[in-house]
């Protein structure tokens, strides 16, 4: 299930506000679907959910790395998230060659058979772990371009997290809009492995 109600109690279907503004809006967070919703004017009512231990500025947020062998990596400094710097199929430092689409059960595989820049311990991320690439500062949430630099304007990423209730589907992220949509699991989609930790 794409959404926080195993850890957060009581959580209702509203919309929670973040402290990411675009001029007089601001980005706020659902939810009740485990996206980021769109822009709504500060002057709107929206619940609350605060967080500590600081935070990380746009600049600061994501550093991409070549690697020594072509085999790029992308760090979140807020989640020590590690990325693989190009989509499944795509290698070197400005990810040439094609992207392999691959069906979910592919995709799992694939992720945890990866050896790239040096490591092994590559999975398939789960729907929360990838819509945490998208970025606000475009003025709305997409994935982040400048860091992520082999993403079409609209492209399909497999999540390892399945839709809840059923067994033959998943959520698959979409990366212009920094949403999600079910997706038949026999489908093939892109594929973006994820580790933790350098």
């Amino acid at each position: 299930d794409a959404t926080y109600s195993d850890a957060f109690a009581g959580v209702q279907a509203n919309d929670l506000w973040s402290s990411t503004r675009n001029s007089s809006s601001a980005v706020f967070y659902s939810d009740e679907h485990g996206e980021i919703s769109g822009l709504a004017n500060v002057s709107n009512n929206r619940r609350v959910r605060c967080v500590r231990g600081g935070g990380y500025s746009p600049s600061t947020r994501l550093s991409r790395v070549n690697g020594d062998v072509g085999q790029p990596i992308i760090v979140k400094n807020a989640t020590n998230l590690v990325w693989q710097g190009c989509t499944a199929g795509k290698s070197g430092d400005s990810c040439g060659s094609n992207s392999i689409g691959m069906t979910w059960q592919e995709a799992l595989a694939w992720c945890e058979s990866s050896d790239w820049n040096g490591s092994t311990d590559w999975y398939l991320p789960s729907i929360v772990e990838i819509m945490s690439t998208s970025n606000v500062r475009f003025g709305y949430p997409k994935l982040d371009e400048d860091m992520y630099v082999d993403t079409g304007p609209q492209s399909y990423y497999w999540s390892s997290t399945s839709v809840a209730g059923s067994s033959t589907q998943s959520w698959r992220f979409v990366s212009n809009t920094a949403s999600f949509s079910a997706r038949e699991k026999t489908d093939t989609q892109l594929v973006r492995c994820v580790r933790r930790g350098l």
